[in-house]
């Protein structure tokens, strides 16, 4: 009880009681319906407002399969050994932030679709001019830097070669921080989506904004396939004996 009284004052300290007011409000609601509700985030390539320019140390670029699969041996990095499927599959992208060989900063950026998993449990498609970012980590020692936003910034940038123009991103209605962020960027906020029941994540409020862009969710969203390659799932089991996965 104690812990919780001292994250909403933080949260009121930081961000205000409106942003508390929601965050009680969250907590009932998944207590009572299992409710969860999220922001779907649009950003076009030509609203990007954060400067692009960085400390010329850091190396921003996609990351091929071998090198997620290296970069997952390492606890730290937060790369799950899963991810190395994934990356393989050509669907997912993972742009990345360098430093002296070292992973700073990355996001995931999935054509096409995303399974619920790493939707808040809501599958979402999407038109083939579309991104979704998702994954988004900074390193515990390159953090207050702001990597995240270039990051995002500069992913969008490349991904034009793949005929991307925008990103589209679902960040939790009471992470105030993490909407801040995007909003910096340029994030354009479609509305929320609304479920209940938990894990069986029953939609009840999809957003018009983002129906009208081409956005479908739950069961009318296509469905994608990947490839997965026999050396691919091979590194994915060396990854995984060392992340104890």
């Amino acid at each position: 009880m104690v812990s919780r009284l001292r994250t909403l004052w933080k949260l009121y300290r930081r961000f205000g009681v409106a942003v508390v007011v929601r965050t009680i409000r969250d907590r009932i609601g998944q207590a009572r319906a299992g409710r969860h509700v999220f922001e779907v985030l649009w950003l076009e390539s030509s609203n990007v407002r954060m400067p692009l320019e960085h400390d010329p140390k850091f190396e921003f670029r996609f990351l091929d399969t071998h090198e997620v699969a290296e970069f997952a041996k390492d606890p730290s990095n937060d790369l799950d050994a899963p991810m190395i499927d994934r990356a393989a599959g050509g669907v997912d992208l993972c742009f990345a932030g360098l430093c002296e060989g070292r992973l700073a900063t990355y996001g995931w950026y999935a054509l096409d679709a995303i399974e619920g998993e790493h939707n808040f449990g809501v599958p979402m498609s999407y038109p083939s001019t579309v991104a979704y970012m998702y994954k988004g980590f900074t390193h515990p020692d390159f953090r207050g830097a702001r990597l995240n936003g270039t990051g995002m910034g500069l992913a969008l940038k490349n991904l034009k070669q793949f005929g991307v123009t925008a990103l589209i991103a679902s960040v939790a209605w009471t992470n105030e921080a993490s909407l801040r962020s995007c909003d910096r960027l340029g994030y354009k906020r479609l509305g929320r989506v609304v479920t209940t029941g938990g894990e069986a994540a029953r939609l009840q409020i999809t957003p018009k904004a983002a129906a009208d862009r081409g956005v479908k969710f739950g069961s009318d969203a296509v469905a994608r396939q990947r490839r997965v390659t026999t050396s691919v799932s091979h590194e994915r089991e060396q990854a995984a004996e060392l992340v104890g996965v």
